[in-house]
């Protein structure tokens, strides 16, 4: 039997090549140098999880990447990761470069006195993570070295897991729900072989989450063993062009932590408690996610997340000075545009445009001006239509701020 042949030019790496979103360099491998492109997605998926967090009051925090090699110990996370750390050594002191953000979020709960009427305390942070992974794993944006994770950790009281779990699970549905993924799925990782905590505590977690997943009707698969070492996880798979997994969505119960931290708040009987900690992250790697997107949509994404959203092309010079008002009023309105005045046939640079993925191609001629109307080219249609500058701009607009594929 003939196995079907796979097609690499719909990988995010072959697409990347004509689009230009990101370079990796050989002498710094497994990181992302992001071209102006390629960052036009990454702070529109920033804005998007802004967005969302504000409608449920999470805390936005930055965090210092080096950070004492005792904490990481004494978090035990240098026990069950430290293959997978950078460290560097100066003037007799070891730091580590963080591959997660949670100690970071937890001393800066302990850096206030906090009360139990203060949880719910959710934060977040767009954190620059680094992990050590093997060189032949590395993978374009799917498996770096250094990656950007849209992290959360909720400190809460035990009676406010349940709700606070199902709103997680909620907003990465939300979210995934804009792109529109042909599959997702969802796994429930268990305690893994090497953990902290005793089972009474781990069977306690697991059951949560159990019951969160099974009265919410939601199907899951169970990944037997691949817990955090502090906590079961839910993780949500999504696939690339030839129906790889990747972990991209995470939540994780954490019953020991803010023990281990010796992080605390005062219960309404004035004793010191440590707070249950859930850790969450939406997208995962930002980086993968653009990764996944990128073969999602093979290049061409939604108006509202495409590095350039319009291409303004002249006829001839005469239109020159039209095209630069037009320009410059897109400019004001927070549109991503820019302009071809090259002398070139008009045909090739629609169709150099065109192989670019912009949605949409605006054409201005000495017609367009004394009608004062627009041809426009739109992606993926071989015809040009004319449209008033009103008339487009309402369609526009409505395209970016509701975010329709």
């Amino acid at each position: 039997m003939k196995k079907n042949k796979i097609n690499n030019n719909l990988s995010h790496q072959i697409i990347n090549k004509k689009i230009n979103l990101y370079y990796i360099n050989k002498d710094s491998p497994g990181m992302i140098f992001w071209d102006e492109n390629g960052l036009y997605i990454f702070e529109e998926l920033k804005k998007l999880i802004r967005e969302k967090l504000l409608l449920y009051s999470y805390n936005e925090v930055k965090t210092p990447v080096l950070i004492n090699k005792k904490l990481w110990i004494k978090s035990e996370h240098y026990n069950f990761f430290n293959k997978n750390m950078f460290s560097i050594y100066k003037e007799n002191r070891e730091f580590c470069i963080k591959p997660m953000n949670c100690p970071g979020h937890i001393y800066l709960f302990k850096n206030k006195l906090r009360s139990y009427s203060d949880l719910p305390l959710r934060i977040s942070e767009f954190g620059n993570c680094f992990r050590i992974e093997p060189s032949g794993s590395l993978y374009g944006l799917m498996r770096t070295n250094s990656f950007v994770q849209d992290d959360a950790h909720i400190f809460c009281l035990e009676n406010q897991i349940y709700d606070e779990i199902y709103n997680c699970i909620s907003i990465i549905n939300n979210v995934y729900s804009i792109f529109n993924f042909n599959k997702i799925n969802i796994k429930f990782s268990t305690r893994p072989k090497f953990k902290i905590g005793d089972d009474i505590l781990w069977d306690k977690s697991e059951n949560l989450i159990l019951n969160i997943l099974n009265n919410n009707k939601i199907k899951f698969d169970i990944n037997v063993g691949e817990g955090s070492f502090y906590g079961p996880k839910i993780e949500f798979i999504l696939f690339d062009y030839i129906n790889r997994p990747w972990q991209c969505g995470t939540i994780q119960l954490d019953l020991f932590l803010s023990n281990k931290l010796n992080a605390y708040y005062i219960d309404k009987d004035n004793n010191k408690k440590n707070p249950i900690i859930i850790h969450r992250a939406i997208l995962g790697s930002i980086e993968r996610f653009i990764g996944i997107i990128t073969e999602h949509f093979q290049g061409k994404y939604p108006v509202w997340i495409s590095p350039i959203q319009i291409v303004i092309i002249n006829i001839n010079d005469n239109n020159n000075k039209y095209i630069f008002n037009l320009y410059n009023k897109l400019l004001d309105l927070k549109i991503r545009v820019k302009i071809d005045l090259r002398n070139k046939n008009i045909k090739y640079k629609i169709r150099e445009n065109i192989i670019l993925n912009i949605p949409y191609i605006i054409v201005i001629g000495d017609k367009e001006i004394k009608n004062n109307i627009l041809s426009i080219r739109e992606r993926d249609k071989d015809y040009i239509y004319t449209i008033n500058y009103e008339e487009f701009l309402i369609k526009i607009k409505n395209e970016i701020k509701n975010r329709v594929l």
